[in-house]
């Protein structure tokens, strides 16, 4: 279930709506190219990717630019986005709860005032007499409307005290993310850059003895130095 919360989630966070409050953050006006941009909604669906690690239970949000500031004021202007609009669904779901949860205590506290003012208007009326039996019937739906009445504001209070406390959140939570910048110095990537180096040097040996073009080993080495500036 919780492979599908982080699918859910990731969803959130590529939603128009998500990316449109992101586009708005104010961190993103230091770079007029940004702003200059005639659909920003759409390129940030191009270019933020969103995927959820499953077997880590987070959910990856990371942009490539050549502009490392940039990409990160952005990735942080979507993942902020989208607490805020996390944070907001949550409050108009507990406050929906606590609307139902008071007209839910209104019914039962209406039905334990009518049960326990027939009990208190129990007489003999002609031929209409209210047995044991009947009385026995009105006393249990009295004490059921008061154990109701008790889970109903044990509840009522667990709910107003998640609405305290997604009041009170911050945002961002820092404690909920962390953000970091990966660059082209990456270890791998040097080490496919040393590979061409020595690759060329090589070739460039067997140029210096007259190899042409057409032998065999030069033909080996450009196949290898084309794959490595592909890599």
């Amino acid at each position: 279930f919780y492979t599908e919360y982080l699918r859910t989630q990731a969803e959130l966070i590529k939603n128009p709506f998500v990316l449109q409050r992101a586009a708005e953050d104010v961190r993103l006006r230091a770079y007029p190219w940004f702003s200059a941009l005639p659909d920003q909604v759409g390129y940030l669906t191009d270019h933020v990717d969103v995927v959820p690690v499953g077997s880590t239970q987070n959910i990856n949000v990371s942009m490539s630019f050549k502009d490392p500031a940039a990409a990160t004021a952005i990735v942080d202007s979507v993942i902020d986005a989208y607490f805020r609009t996390r944070n907001e669904l949550d409050e108009q779901s507990t406050d929906k709860s606590l609307t139902i949860l008071k007209q839910l205590q209104a019914t039962t506290d209406k039905s334990l005032k009518d049960a326990q003012d027939k009990l208190a208007r129990l007489t003999t009326d002609g031929n209409m007499v209210w047995s044991d039996q009947d009385q026995k019937v009105l006393v249990e739906v009295i004490s059921n409307a008061k154990q109701t009445m008790g889970k109903l504001e044990a509840d009522q209070l667990t709910l107003q005290a998640q609405m305290d406390d997604l009041k009170s959140r911050k945002i961002p939570d820092e404690k909920l993310y962390k953000a970091a910048v990966s660059t082209d110095t990456d270890p791998q990537i040097v080490q496919w850059v040393n590979e061409q180096i020595k690759t060329q040097m090589l070739d460039n040996v067997l140029a210096s003895k007259h190899a042409t073009l057409e032998h065999p080993d030069r033909v080996e080495y450009r196949k290898q130095i084309k794959v490595l500036d592909a890599k």
